[in-house]
């Protein structure tokens, strides 16, 4: 049967308070404010734990305020009777931003290793063992970021300073004509591509093929609800459990695929086979 909610307990914790700085030394003071079942809130800041995930960039006190010690990104969290509650804080040099967020490979969590890049003023950072990175004292205007690493497809997107960047990567999935592969599950944060006026979250397959010639795929999966479509080379397949389709290749070269999916599953992931022939 239904478990009963005590309208005394803690529903949700909220943060106020500035988190954009742009010099050491400034400060602001959070407040915390818990809201329980029965609509009425609390003023807890003093009553709970306070922490940064990262006092190169913010120190924070056991009252909430917050102090600025460097240039970058961080966290600041509030612990409360088994509630939690976060604001990113973003600290750079006058003019210029920080720009920063988390790069992850999906289904699997944080990627670290990886060097993002600001493309127009070249400054750089390199993920941490969360995934997490922080590009300081870049000057104001819109910015794009390539992130790359060994295995894994290049990213890049455009952003504002003010975005915390979600930064999605896949390993790279290559294979030659008439061979089959198996690639990690799809997932549903997956990576975004959009394809002539199409956005679907996709797999990146990449088929070496030798020689001009037909490229016959099949791609296969469990059946659960979900239509799929494999785009390549202007062509479009779809199917609920399995499609396939012929790709004519008029010369030797690498020919990129896309599978994912048009409407989501009813699993979370979703488990493939792709099989290439050529003839």
């Amino acid at each position: 049967r239904p478990t009963a909610v005590d309208p005394n307990a803690v529903g949700r914790i909220s943060i106020a308070g500035n988190v954009i700085f742009n010099g050491i030394g400034q400060t602001s003071q959070f407040a915390a404010t818990a809201t329980f079942n029965d609509g009425n809130s609390k003023d807890v800041t003093a009553d709970g734990q306070w922490q940064s995930s990262d006092t190169h960039v913010a120190t924070v006190s056991e009252t909430g305020e917050a102090k600025i010690v460097g240039f970058g990104t961080c966290v600041i969290s509030f612990d409360y009777e088994k509630q939690r509650a976060s604001v990113n804080v973003r600290a750079s040099s006058p003019d210029t931003v920080t720009v920063g967020g988390r790069v992850r490979e999906p289904g699997s969590g944080g990627l670290p290793g990886v060097v993002v890049v600001e493309t127009s003023s070249g400054r750089s950072a390199v993920s941490n063992s969360n995934g997490q990175f922080a590009i300081s004292d870049v000057p104001r205007r819109q910015l794009r970021l390539k992130a790359e690493k060994d295995g894994y497809e290049t990213r890049e997107v455009d952003t504002t300073a003010e975005q915390q960047v979600d930064l999605p990567m896949q390993r790279v999935v290559r294979l030659a004509a008439g061979e089959t592969v198996k690639p990690a599950d799809l997932a549903p944060n997956d990576v975004q591509y959009v394809i002539g006026k199409d956005v679907c979250i996709c797999r990146l397959i990449r088929v070496a093929v030798p020689r001009a010639a037909t490229v016959g795929v099949r791609v296969s999966w469990p059946k659960m609800g979900a239509t799929m479509r494999l785009f390549a080379e202007g062509v479009t397949v779809s199917g609920e459990d399995e499609l396939s389709a012929d790709i004519p290749v008029s010369t030797t070269r690498e020919v990129v695929m896309y599978f994912g999916w048009m409407t989501r599953p009813e699993r979370d992931y979703v488990a493939f086979t792709f099989e290439t022939t050529i003839r």
